[in-house]
């Protein structure tokens, strides 16, 4: 069934959780486009304690 096929397909990563991973997103720029073509930054974030951010590709597999 579907259940099964994403979770054979599936990829999963562990969390940042070291304090040099931690300091290397503090500096983590970027600039996009969403879906309506509004211009977004990593500004977003900056009153987030915590944030989880979902990147991806009609060529990726499925990923948690």
């Amino acid at each position: 069934d579907d259940a099964e096929v994403i979770r054979d397909t599936m990829t999963v990563f562990k969390p940042v959780s070291t304090d040099e991973g931690i300091k290397s997103l503090k500096t983590f720029k970027f600039k996009l486009k969403d879906l309506d073509g509004n211009e977004l930054t990593e500004s977003i974030f900056k009153n987030n304690k915590i944030t989880m951010v979902n990147i991806w590709a009609t060529y990726c597999g499925y990923c948690i």
